[in-house]
């Protein structure tokens, strides 16, 4: 179990983009207060992958072929975070837009559709921040 000061809090913007700043300027090994920063980051999206994982699988839920779907989710590796920040120089780690993702794979164009606007008429909001 990770001792408590090795546990860090949701990091600010500024420090993520300063461990992400760091990390790219750096090879490996990286700073070890640099990667707690970027994995805190990476884990920030955990919880809010897995709410709109929830409302995926709801919506297939109610589907009368929720079989033949299949759903996923992920968060992005740290080993692809770094590369990624090597490919994109000018990219903020904390613009980073995909360190968390879902899918559902549908059996037809047609159920993709039903699936989409199941979604648009959920409760669900979703806004990027």
């Amino acid at each position: 179990m990770a001792e408590a000061e090795d546990l860090i809090s949701t990091p600010s913007r500024t420090q993520v983009n300063k461990a992400g700043d760091a990390i790219r300027q750096a090879s490996a090994p990286y700073d070890e207060h640099d990667i707690k920063t970027l994995e805190a980051w990476r884990a920030s999206h955990a919880y809010p992958m897995h709410v709109l994982y929830m409302a995926l699988k709801s919506v297939v839920d109610r589907s009368l072929h929720k079989d033949k779907f299949i759903l996923s989710s992920r968060l992005k590796r740290r080993p692809t975070i770094i590369n990624k920040l090597g490919r994109y120089p000018s990219m903020d780690l904390s613009r980073m837009h995909d360190l968390g993702g879902c899918r559902a794979v549908v059996p037809t164009i047609a159920k993709l559709r039903v699936l989409e606007e199941q979604l648009k008429s959920s409760r669900m909001n979703h806004t990027r921040i």
